[in-house]
């Protein structure tokens, strides 16, 4: 092994873990909680713009479509960037598999995509079904949606706590050479393999379980303004905006695994395996936590 590798390895090393210890500081600090608490405030005052958005589409003012999708993109940004489970989702494919940051990156911006069509359908559904009983419609179908996004968290957490501890179990090969032999010392690929397409879809399905509130109230106000098409286009506009977060989220999830396994060389199979049970802990532990709140 070149000194470049190991002193590399070591820089690596040294980052990942001030990187680690800056995040724990912010988190004994409150400051996720206080970042989670402006966000929440951010997203009431972007509220207020998509009602007088939905109000200035109803009334023809000029550039009201424009203000209405603007203000949705926002609220999307600002939704991402408090807690919410689509985050974890990505954080947690990004430990337990060997996915490129812009496949992750991919199934993200779907998810994204595909969590502003489940609101479409709901709400227009619902309100199809139940006539002018909007806030009906909204409580209703949000509750309802709730607890399927906090099970599939916890499912994935389950996988991966799986995964991570028959990659643990397996007994290590032994062939007798090092690092310079030429042979592969990375991760097995039977056991860290690239997200398939039934996984990418279940991501995708696990993010879309969960719609965004502020898609559903735009779309009821859309509604009974008799602008369901601007209702559709600002939550198009404001899906963009939650996968520009959950889409740098997930890139940023694959880049931190990479550089683990260039720190860790030849022993990353067994600490992507321990990695992958413990994110699988806390996934299923948030997961059941939730479910259990909403229940």
């Amino acid at each position: 092994m070149s000194s470049w590798s190991v002193g590399g390895r070591r820089l690596v090393l040294a980052a990942l873990v001030a990187v680690a210890a800056a995040a724990f500081a912010i988190w004994r600090l409150d400051g996720f909680a206080m970042l989670g608490q402006e966000a929440v405030a951010v997203q009431r005052a972007l509220q207020n713009w998509l009602a007088r958005g939905v109000a200035g589409v109803r009334g023809g003012e000029p550039f009201a479509l424009a203000t209405l999708m603007g203000a949705a993109a926002l609220y999307g940004l600002a939704h991402a960037a408090g807690p919410g489970h689509g985050k974890a989702l990505m954080a947690a494919a990004a430990a337990g598999t060997r996915a490129g940051a812009g496949r992750l990156a991919l199934i993200a911006v779907l998810g994204s995509l595909a969590q502003g069509l489940t609101a479409v359908l709901v709400v227009y559904g619902g309100l199809w079904l139940v006539g002018g009983a909007r806030a009906l419609a909204i409580t209703r179908s949000d509750a309802a949606f709730a607890p399927a996004g906090h099970a599939m968290l916890a499912l994935l957490g389950l996988w991966l706590l799986w995964r991570g501890g028959r990659a643990l179990l397996r007994p290590a090969a032994s062939h007798g050479c090092g690092a310079g032999c030429g042979h592969d010392h990375g991760p097995d690929p039977a056991l860290a393999r690239d997200a398939d397409w039934r996984m990418a879809l279940g991501l995708i399905l696990a993010t879309a379980a969960r719609p965004c509130g502020g898609a559903m109230l735009t779309l009821a106000l859309a509604w009974g303004a008799g602008a369901p098409v601007a209702g559709v286009l600002a939550t198009l506009a404001m899906a963009a905006g939650t996968a520009v977060v959950t889409s740098g989220a997930a890139a940023a999830a694959a880049g931190a695994r990479q550089a683990a396994a260039f720190a860790a060389g030849p022993g990353f199979a067994r600490a992507a395996g321990l990695a992958q049970a413990l994110v699988g802990v806390l996934a299923a532990a948030l997961g059941a936590a939730g479910l259990a709140a909403t229940l």
